[in-house]
């Protein structure tokens, strides 16, 4: 796939992305999930929904499309989507990936 078309426009495809509607009865449903995975604790559910759609629009972020470049992936290969669980007091954090960009191998 050529991806050199991507390369000018890849920020404003993100920002589009994360410009998009989201449709009342899917803000509803995760505005509820917000408030029964968090406890009450999410108190901005617009800026939650914000947050997700950040997170789905990564898909389209430059390091992603450098992966897909160099493994000759088209987009229309790779599946984006995006998790909420309850919120813990955690010590640290990762990115849970189904399999490793880099390498080719299925992460368990």
């Amino acid at each position: 796939m050529d991806y050199g078309w991507v390369w000018q426009w890849q920020w404003r495809i993100v920002v589009a992305a994360v410009q998009v509607h989201i449709p009342d009865d899917l803000r509803s449903a995760c505005a509820d999930a917000l408030k029964k995975l968090s406890e009450g604790q999410v108190v901005d559910n617009d800026a939650a929904l914000h947050a997700i759609k950040r997170v789905w629009a990564s898909k389209y972020g430059e390091r992603a499309m450098r992966a897909c470049a160099f493994l000759d992936v088209p987009l229309s290969a790779v599946h984006m989507s995006v998790v909420l669980q309850p919120l813990i007091n955690a010590s640290m954090a990762f990115v849970s990936h189904t399999q490793d960009p880099r390498h080719l191998q299925v992460i368990v």
